[in-house]
């Protein structure tokens, strides 16, 4: 049985970011779709023609997300900007992964046998 995933590429137009613990919740939530409440951080945006953000991750702490961009951007550039602001825990590429792999099946005999054990 195999469940690997290759990672091929990263889309050009995304990242996901986590803010850091510090930075207070009140900056952390959009104001709208392309703003949060921290300025530095909304010209960063603004400068790279932001399209979304997207809340990811856990929902409650809202601390992860995923920035969409207008158009295919240099997603290191982006990378350095937003981890120059020092209000991440993290900025990475959004990467696009595939299946790889074989498609297995379990005979019912190891199922079945799973299953008294559990018992």
């Amino acid at each position: 049985m195999s469940f690997a995933q290759t990672i091929e590429k990263n889309n050009k137009n995304r990242l996901i970011v986590k803010f850091k613990s510090s930075i207070g919740v009140e900056y952390r939530i959009p104001k709208s779709d392309k703003k949060f409440n921290y300025e530095e951080l909304d010209n960063i945006n603004k400068k790279n023609r932001i399209q979304s953000i997207i809340l990811s991750g856990n929902k409650k702490k809202k601390d992860t997300y995923i920035l969409n961009f207008e158009s295919n951007q240099d997603i290191d550039h982006l990378i350095k900007q937003y981890k120059n602001s020092n209000l991440f825990e993290y900025v990475e590429p959004d990467f696009i992964g595939i299946g790889g792999g074989k498609k297995a099946e379990l005979q019912y005999t190891l199922v079945h046998d799973l299953i008294k054990i559990q018992h």
